[in-house]
């Protein structure tokens, strides 16, 4: 379980950085990047572990990180979340 651990905790850690306004653009681009590392591993585990799948708690963040992801993209980018 340690490896499930540490992956929710880099996953903390990433949407922290990025919710610092006080990052440079190139901190948050990182950042951006860790959190996309983060949520591919989070994917791998619920790959791995059928019943995480299952799990209403696990499936409402994995909601919230993809809009978080979506969001944070979008703002990088200079776009309105929604638009397309």
């Amino acid at each position: 379980m340690n490896h499930e651990t540490e992956v929710f905790t880099q996953i903390a850690e990433a949407r922290a950085k990025i919710g610092n306004g006080s990052v440079t653009s190139k901190e948050n681009q990182e950042a951006q990047g860790e959190l996309s590392s983060a949520i591919s591993r989070l994917l791998v585990l619920t790959e791995n572990y059928p019943e995480l799948k299952s799990n209403q708690n696990v499936e409402q963040l994995m909601t919230e990180l993809a809009g978080s992801e979506k969001s944070y993209f979008c703002s990088s980018q200079g776009l309105q979340p929604g638009s397309n």
